[in-house]
């Protein structure tokens, strides 16, 4: 398992280190996205998507639960479990017959709700956690074909 943490100051450097992620990222994939309300899940997506060409304004999914984003190398699928209570509302999405319209990058808020909500091989993990100094981004991959750590920045501005 590979680890890599990030200090994000502020919202710039959310942004920045989604856009890495976005343009580093191997599809077909899945992140899964946790961390307490307020620590930067919708920031982080907005960066992602930016970083995979997308120009649309990325929202949180809270409601709708679920928002698609057509790009030139297939589509970002934008799904919130925050106000799903049982695993057969996550069913009913019928998120398998989206994930095969073409190459996907998955990314799930409050994955941690539904553990074994994995519906790709290639995974992400994020943690974000609230820091004295802003936020704090943990990301872990097993995979180097999911997501090189050298294509990562060291360091956010």
């Amino acid at each position: 398992m590979h680890t890599r943490r990030f200090l994000l100051p502020d919202l710039r450097a959310t942004h920045q280190l989604g856009r890495a992620l976005g343009q580093a990222i191997q599809l077909p994939a899945q992140i899964a996205l946790d961390g307490d309300l307020g620590s930067g899940k919708t920031s982080l997506s907005q960066g992602i998507a930016q970083g995979l060409g997308i120009t649309e304004h990325v929202s949180s999914p809270t409601f709708a639960l679920i928002h698609a984003y057509p790009f030139s190398a297939g589509q970002l699928l934008h799904l919130d479990l925050y106000r799903l209570e049982t695993q057969e509302s996550l069913w009913d999405l019928d998120l398998e017959f989206q994930l095969q319209q073409c190459p996907t990058l998955l990314l799930v808020e409050w994955q941690s709700k539904f553990s074994e909500a994995w519906f790709l091989p290639a995974r992400l993990q994020i943690v974000l956690e609230h820091s004295p100094t802003g936020r704090m981004a943990e990301l872990f991959f097993d995979d180097h074909s999911l997501l090189d750590p050298d294509d990562l920045p060291d360091t956010l501005l």
